[in-house]
């Protein structure tokens, strides 16, 4: 039988640079939470991340994990109905004013577009 992996313990750090240091934070995202590897949007104050985990049946669950820098706690906000979740599509992020604005394109298919007007509402 092959070895268990290694735990993976996760943690947080942010770097000031009023003092040049790095602060370890007290809270992390919910365990089981993933990150794409793309670029995060600096909105109100908050560092946002389009993030997932998987269900049991083998989807996943995309939301946006959201870090606010004032209070260092992290919070989920769910994303906009963009007509193709659940299928692990990429879902890319971006400031619009002080709006998050979703893309997901899928090959050869139109551009979903998803503007959330209302901070934090995703029927907005």
């Amino acid at each position: 039988m092959g070895e268990s992996p290694p735990e993976v313990e996760d943690r947080v750090e942010v770097y000031s640079l009023a003092t040049g240091e790095w602060k370890m934070l007290t809270t992390v995202p919910p365990t089981g939470t993933e990150f794409y590897g793309h670029p995060y949007s600096f909105i109100n104050g908050a560092l946002h991340w389009v993030a997932f985990r998987r269900t049991k049946d083998n989807m996943f669950l995309e939301f946006v994990s959201v870090l606010n820098l004032e209070d260092e706690v992290f919070r989920k906000i769910a994303l906009p109905k963009l007509g193709m979740n659940g299928n692990k599509l990429p879902t890319f992020i971006s400031a619009y004013g002080n709006s998050l604005a979703l893309f997901q394109k899928v090959s050869m298919d139109p551009l979903s577009i998803g503007l959330m007007e209302e901070y934090g509402n995703a029927s907005s």
